[in-house]
């Protein structure tokens, strides 16, 4: 049987009906998609740095290093 904790309340959720059971799957399906959108942002933002790193390097280039022997 599934328990869900809501509120600090435990929730036998088979034993609460047919609408219950959906709600629950839905809630379940919608964290997994909340966290699937957390992973995206995480990595839009590593991408947004290492464009304005690019920016950057771009617009002031490190000296060229020429080896004199």
């Amino acid at each position: 049987m599934t328990t869900f904790r809501i509120d600090e309340q435990d929730y036998e959720i088979e034993s609460l009906g047919d609408d219950a059971v959906f709600y629950a799957q839905r809630m379940q399906e919608l964290q997994t998609e909340f966290d699937t959108l957390q992973v995206r942002v995480q990595e839009i933002q590593i991408l947004q740095n290492a464009y304005a790193t690019t920016i950057k390097n771009i617009a002031n280039p490190d000296p060229k290093i020429e080896v004199v022997k």
